[in-house]
């Protein structure tokens, strides 16, 4: 009789600590998803925007002292994308794509020389929208990404935001080999400012409604070589 009594009681005392373990697990899984939907609502005001400057800092994708610099101005259809690679601090190569909705000019430079394309239907823009880091998710998905993701508050250069770990979003590369893993999302924002996948690091820094017209001024074409269609 008393074993029947301290295994009631062992399997009564296992049951309550499950139960603590799923009530925690189901309040902290409530408070991510309640994140995400508000970094969703803070994101909505922003990508949307028809004037807008983002500029990208990566490092570490495939040299160590490599960096690639990716700037894109956008305003009322016209866009300009800049990609700069440079070694060791010094500039090695930049690609300015000028699209006004009608047409794309391309303008290659190295240190060997400067050319230009001009009406290059098939250039490549190395696009940087304004995006939702959960778009597209379900109910269903956003709630799976509550589960799997770490989510806590940091302070990062002097802004608030929500570190989210262990979760990649569908538009993005990682190496699969690697622990890392984490995305740094402005709360006042609702958008990314730093990711970190593998061995690389990406800035993000966001400028609204200050493009001017004069940015979308392309280069003298006589300091550049004219590549033939």
């Amino acid at each position: 009789m008393k074993k029947k009594n301290v295994v009631k009681k062992v399997f009564k005392v296992i049951g309550v600590i499950v139960l603590i373990a799923f009530v925690l697990f189901m309040v902290n899984t409530i408070r991510k998803l309640v994140i995400i939907k508000e970094i969703q609502r803070t994101a909505s005001q922003y990508t949307s925007s028809t004037n807008y400057h983002v500029k990208s800092v990566a490092s570490g994708m495939n040299e160590a002292d490599r960096t690639t610099t990716i700037n894109c101005y956008y305003k009322k259809g016209n866009r300009l994308t800049t990609l700069e690679m440079s070694e060791k601090g010094e500039k090695t190569y930049k690609l300015s794509i000028y699209d006004n909705g009608e047409q794309k000019n391309v303008f290659t430079e190295t240190k060997e020389q400067k050319v230009v394309q001009i009406d290059a239907e098939d250039a490549m823009n190395f696009i940087m929208p304004i995006y939702d880091y959960f778009e597209g998710g379900s109910n269903m998905q956003l709630i799976c990404i509550a589960i799997a993701s770490k989510v806590e508050n940091i302070e990062y250069k002097g802004k608030k935001c929500y570190r989210v770990g262990d979760f990649v979003s569908s538009d993005t590369l990682v190496d699969i080999n690697s622990n890392n893993s984490e995305v740094y999302i402005e709360k006042d924002t609702g958008l990314v400012i730093r990711t970190h996948f593998g061995n690389s690091v990406s800035e993000r820094e966001y400028e609204f409604n200050n493009v001017q017209d004069e940015v979308f001024i392309e280069p003298d074409l006589k300091e550049y070589k004219m590549l033939k269609q």
